[in-house]
């Protein structure tokens, strides 16, 4: 199983249709992308699985959020990505705490030629959040897993009524489920904390929830009015 959640077959299947699909051709920006997916993981770095960033595009196409907040910036794919699927009057906010990393994403947004509607921070998030007071239509979270626990006040402070919070790889290689033979002991305590992390989520009743099997999982969840 390759990402411990599905089939090799099926998560070969899936990917293959998805980026073979109009969601991906579509995009302008498609063979920098490919470009820099194929970069980062050769280089082992973190990057937007396949089936993410189609819901992602998906998502933001429906919805047009004009304010995103990334926290997670890595080399800078995933706000690409975003803001190639949101309209052209959209912006996009990003922190990132390793510096070599965010100054290699901030070369790729002028390559991509979106650096003018991104604002970058360095940092620490849990240091950098508490000082802002912007409003967000959308947040996409691909923070160190954690971190999500102790983020997500700031998330939804920030996060406008209505406004929805998209958090990556929250199954964690399927240590979540439960299957103890996928536990790597090194991860127990990121384990506890994800586990606490999904039943706020999920029982907030000022939170509309849903838990999915995209990637490594993801948690969509939509601050009620």
């Amino acid at each position: 199983m390759g990402n411990r959640i599905n089939y090799d077959y099926i998560e070969d299947y899936i990917n293959g249709m998805t980026q073979r699909g109009s969601i991906f051709s579509a995009s302008s920006r498609r063979y920098l992308l490919t470009e820099l997916h194929d970069e980062a993981r050769k280089q082992g770095l973190p990057v937007t699985r396949p089936q993410v960033e189609a819901f992602l595009r998906w998502h933001i196409g429906v919805t047009k959020p004009k304010n995103i907040l990334e926290i997670g910036t890595c080399v800078g794919y995933s706000a690409i990505t975003m803001l190639d699927a949101a309209d052209e009057d959209a912006r996009l906010t990003t922190i990132e705490c390793e510096e070599e990393l965010l100054t290699r994403a901030r070369e790729n947004f002028e390559k991509s030629g979106l650096s003018h509607r991104i604002s970058s921070f360095l940092g620490d998030s849990g240091e950098i959040m508490p000082l802002m007071s912007g409003e967000y239509d959308f947040i996409f979270m691909d923070a160190a897993k954690g971190q999500y626990l102790s983020l997500m006040k700031e998330c939804l402070r920030m996060l406008k009524p209505g406004g929805v919070i998209v958090c990556d790889d929250v199954l964690f290689y399927g240590m979540i489920g439960g299957d103890r033979s996928l536990l790597n002991p090194r991860k127990i305590t990121i384990v506890k904390r994800m586990k606490v992390f999904l039943e706020k989520m999920m029982t907030d009743e000022a939170l509309e929830t849903l838990l999915l099997p995209i990637g490594d999982g993801i948690c969509i969840s939509r601050k009620k009015i």
